[in-house]
Order: C-alpha cells, then structure tokens, then sequence
C-alpha cells in the first residue's frame, strides 16, 4: 500500500470518528454532562449513554479509558496516539507527579497559575484539546503500600499513602483539592480510604465510609455548586464508591442521593459488585468501573450491570507481554470471512507474537483488522522487533491493542441498541477463552512505581541485565597450568602469548 493513500484512509477514518462522536462545542447551560439515551428502559442493564463536555469530543457509552503512566500512554508518543488512534479520554494519576513534594516543587506545579487559564495538566502533558482528562489520586491498579496504616501526624482523617516516584508519601485532601485547582482536568476522581491488597475488617469499614463521605462532601462543596456547566474551566466531579456492599456504605449513598449531589458528574466504582443495589437517584449517573476487570468477558458482565465506562489494565499488559489482541462483538461466526484459517473450537483471545511459529509468518495480527499496525506491518516483523527488544514492537502492539479494543465497544453499543446483547454476550462466552494465554517472552523493563510491593524478600521482577563471570572464574581455577610463576612469555604456546622465536621477522628497513 502506498504511503500516501494509508495516511489519507487514516485522516479519512479519523474524520468519521469524529463526526459519529459529535462537534467539540460548548455544553448548553443548565444540561448535564452526562444522559441515559433511552432512560426509560436502561435504567439498569446493559445501557447507551453520552458524556458530553464543553469543546471536548462526546463518549458514547459503554466505552473504555486510556490509561495514563506519567502523563502518557504507555509506548505511544503524542505524534502516533493522535495519528493511529481513536482514543477520546484518559486517566491521570496524581501520583505521578507528586515526587517530592513538599520539600520540591513538582515541575508539573512550576506552571504559571490562572484560573481562567485552559487546563495546566493537558498543557503540561501535551494531550489533545478534545480529549476528555481525568485526574485521580491513584494509579490503576494501584500500588499496594507496605505501610498502609501510615498517616499525616496533624490530620490522621484526612490523608492517603500515595507511590510516588520518590516513594510513599501522605496526600491531605486540602492538598488535593488545592492541586485539582491548579491543575484544572475535565472531570476528578474523589478521594476514598480505599484498603488495598487485603479485606478490611468491620471498624476499619466504617473509618473507610466516615472519612470518604466527609473528603467528597469537602470536594463538592469546592467545586460542586459554583461552577457553571457550560464553563470552559469547570471541573466536574466523580464519586467514589467504596469496594463494598451497598449496605456497609447506605449512609455515604443516600448523602450523595438527597441533595449533597448538585454538582455530581457520575460515580467512580471501585467495586461493581453492588451496582445492582445503588439507590435509584444514583443508578441514571455515569458510572466508571475501577476494579480491573480481567478479561473482555468480565467487561461484559459489568456492562450488563449498567457501567458506562471501563479502566482497562489488561489492555497495556497484553501490550508489554507481547499479546496481540484479537477478539471481536459479537463474536463471529465460522464462516465468517475474517477467519480463514481453522481454529480451535474455543477461539484464544489474544496472539502470543514472541512464538517462533511467527517467524516467518507474513499475515497481519488479525484477519480483516484496518489498524495501521495490520495495514502496514505482519506478524514476522513484530516477531523479529521482540527478539530484538526494540521498542517500536511494543509501539505497534499498543496500536493494535487499543483498535482492537475501540472495535469491541462500537459492536457492544451497536448490540445493546438492536436488543441482541445478552444473546451476543452468551455467543461471546461460548466463542472465546476465558483468559488471555500465557506470554512466552520477557516484556520491556518494570519501573519502580509500576511495581506492587510484595514485603520482604520478594521476587525480582526484571531479569539480570548483567551475569557474573562466576562460571568463567571456576573455569579458569579448574584449567590446568603446568607454568610456574617464574616462567618466561616467550616460552607460552597458547593464545595471545604464542612464542615469536619460531616466526621469521621480516628486517626493518634502513633510513639510510
């Protein structure tokens, strides 16, 4: 394929996202960000929705969020996210940025400081104007802390443990407001007493409820009932919704029903376990699920409770294990024209691309796929740039990976707007593996704040990128010598130190 025409298909599909996504205009007064299509009969099931903001590109709902390492989609640079991607929103975490404060001011921080300025975080981080940005607290997942039980001495009930790149650090919740504030994203995750890596006990439960009522109550009371929702530098907020049964939080939820959710965007879930059981004035917000789903298949069963929108982890680790992603919804038929090659009754879900039967396969990631990586490239050379470790192999996977993901929630709406959903998720089921398969090769390097800590005496996560010459010194001690210390050069028959006396060396020219 020509250079030109692949560019000029890639503007031209971009164009027709776009257009089915909806002009970035400015959000009428008096409407909110985010409406059910058909209220009456999705207000609880698998629903369509649209989240619209102010000159930000609307989200059709069910959807998915890019997510963020530093401020970036991991592998893409800013150049290829917005040429070969379709990407409309995307999760920041504080965290990343936080390094040492306070004892340093954080470059994202050193920006000049307005309110009426555009957002400092898409400045400082370089993400389009109409992609829609979300600021949190955490990374997702989150990293687990060896300490958890760690607070600021001042005000013990009103901080979290946060990773940063300079370790652990306490972030106060006037902190994070403040740093909200400057920062200015589209829409900002609350602040929840969140236990990770282990189940809290019944008194730590209810620490859990009180402090995260009081941290959004403070929240909304900040940014909630001053701002305008057509303003351009509004912040629309999200609350989160602990990993708990309905029950365990009822109180935290009727505050959030009856009146203290004026300036409520939606919820952040970060357990979609008790969606079914929100009261009934909660279930019609937007709903963001943060509790890592696992595979497509546990997708769609959130998407069956009623979650507008999805963090997906799985979709950056597929990425660096070297996975190419390849499933579809609903999931095709045999016959289909796709698939022209026989595969297993149980379809795998993803392409394990470092297998040597790749070697020489010059076929695309996916039969029929029209993502630039599957345009332009095969199945041989993403083999070879994983060998290589070179970085474009994980680059072009990432690509793939998010198209791939892209086309799975365009053929969920397009279900759930035809009524064959449940049908197709059954279909689904039957079609594909439930779990992604093994990778064979070693992925780009773990960084530091991308680690879950483990405790003492935890495993490596990086192999060695250096040996020891250990095997080479037994060798060498093992080698017999018959020489003695005193023994002369000239008298070795071996290697470098081969004797010169038996050589005729030719004689040195005169000046003369």
């Amino acid at each position: 394929m020509d250079t030109s025409d692949s560019i000029s298909n890639v503007e031209a599909c971009r164009e027709g996202v776009a257009a089915a996504l909806g002009a970035c205009s400015p959000l009428p007064d008096g409407m909110h960000p985010f409406r059910l299509l058909d209220p009456t009969n999705q207000s609880s099931g698998a629903r369509l929705g649209k989240l619209l903001l102010s000159n930000r590109n609307a989200v059709q709902t069910p959807h998915y969020l890019a997510i963020t390492s530093r401020g970036i989609v991991p592998h893409l640079s800013q150049d290829n996210l917005q040429r070969h991607t379709n990407i409309t929103s995307a999760y920041v975490a504080i965290e990343d940025f936080l390094e040492n404060a306070p004892i340093q001011t954080p470059p994202i921080f050193k920006q000049a400081f307005d309110h009426g300025a555009p957002s400092s975080l898409r400045n400082f981080i370089s993400f389009p104007k109409d992609t829609l940005l979300i600021l949190a607290p955490r990374r997702i997942p989150p990293v687990y802390s060896p300490n958890p039980s760690r607070k600021s001495d001042e005000a013990p009930n009103r901080s979290i443990l946060v990773s940063t790149s300079a370790g652990f650090q306490v972030l106060d919740i006037d902190e994070y407001i403040e740093d909200v504030q400057r920062l200015k994203p589209d829409l900002v995750i609350g602040m929840s007493d969140s236990v990770i890596g282990k189940e809290p006990g019944r008194r730590r439960v209810e620490k859990m409820v009180d402090r995260t009522t009081a941290w959004t109550r403070r929240l909304l009371q900040c940014f909630g009932e001053t701002q305008s929702p057509s303003s351009l530098t509004s912040i629309h907020i999200l609350a989160p919704i602990l990993p708990l049964d309905a029950a365990a939080q009822a109180q935290y939820l009727a505050t959030l029903e009856n009146g203290a959710h004026g300036g409520l965007c939606g919820l952040a879930l970060y357990g979609s376990a008790c969606m079914p059981d929100l009261p009934k004035g909660l279930r019609d917000m937007m709903c963001l699920s943060l509790d890592d789903p696992g595979t497509p298949h546990k997708v769609l069963d959130e998407v069956a409770l009623g979650i507008d929108l999805f963090a997906l982890p799985f979709l950056g680790t597929a990425s660096d294990a070297g996975l190419a992603l390849d499933f579809a919804f609903p999931a095709p038929n045999a016959s289909n024209e796709r698939f022209v090659e026989r595969l297993p009754t149980m379809r795998p879900l993803a392409t394990d691309v470092w297998l040597k039967e790749y070697a020489v396969d010059v076929r695309p990631l996916c039969a029929g796929c029209c993502c630039y990586t599957c345009r332009i490239h095969n199945r041989a050379y993403i083999h070879h740039l994983l060998n290589a470790k070179e970085m474009l192999a994980w680059v072009l996977l990432q690509i793939h990976n998010h198209h791939v993901v892209d086309t799975f929630f365009a053929g969920v709406r397009n279900s759930i707007s035809k009524g064959s959903f449940e049908d197709d998720a059954e279909g689904f089921t039957a079609t594909y593996e439930p779990e992604f398969p093994r990778s064979s090769g070693q992925g780009p390097r773990v960084r530091g704040y991308q680690i879950k800590s483990e405790g003492p005496g935890e495993r490596r996560k990086n192999p060695l990128a250096y040996n020891t010459l250990d095997d080479i010194r037994e060798k060498v001690a093992d080698a017999p010598l018959e020489l003695s210390h005193d023994a002369r050069a000239d008298k070795l028959d071996h290697g470098l130190g081969k004797s010169i006396e038996s050589e005729a060396l030719p004689a040195r020219a005169s000046r003369k």
